[in-house]
């Protein structure tokens, strides 16, 4: 009965063992923990002049779109559903409703330490690419978690809205 409990416990020390490698995540280093919080609004910063450098117009910052995408970026994070697009249509259809939204989209990435860096990442990457430059967004939100190890989960959505009634970051 011992080498039994003593087989189970190290069968599921290695599977979480093996599981916490493949995904990458090892313990932050000192520079990363200085990195965080990051703060959204540095990010939109960026990714307006990157689009005001294109002739494109900036899109306007909207708290409930970023809770959308931050609920979606801790998800991923606390290991509650996979690194991706899960649940994209329900987050789009519930902010199509409470906004009124016309149409609306998601882009995300893990790992990038700072706005930049995830700016930089999303640029280099065409289809994430087009989706920060489609001249049909009005309004977007981004989501930021950061797991035990240290890994930093973004999730940037977009809208496209007539009009907007409700609280914009100032």
């Amino acid at each position: 009965m011992k080498k039994f409990i003593f087989l189970i416990f190290v069968l599921g020390f290695s599977t979480y063992s093996i599981s916490q490698s493949v995904d990458g995540d090892l313990p932050q280093t000192s520079d990363e923990k200085k990195s965080w919080p990051v703060d959204p609004l540095e990010y939109h910063k960026l990714m307006n002049e990157y689009r005001v450098g294109l002739g494109l117009r900036p899109l306007e910052y909207l708290i409930p779109i970023e809770k959308v995408a931050k609920y979606h970026s801790q998800g991923m994070a606390y290991k509650k559903r996979p690194f991706g697009h899960i649940g994209w249509q329900f987050r789009c259809q519930w902010l199509n409703k409470s906004l009124n939204a016309k149409n609306c989209g998601e882009i995300v990435a893990f790992g990038q330490k700072t706005p930049a860096a995830v700016l930089k990442a999303w640029i280099d990457s065409p289809e994430h690419r087009d989706s920060l430059e489609n001249p049909d967004w009005t309004h977007t939100g981004l989501g930021i978690a950061r797991n035990s190890y240290g890994r930093i989960y973004w999730t940037q959505m977009f809208v496209k809205l007539e009009s907007v009634e409700t609280d914009t970051h100032p």
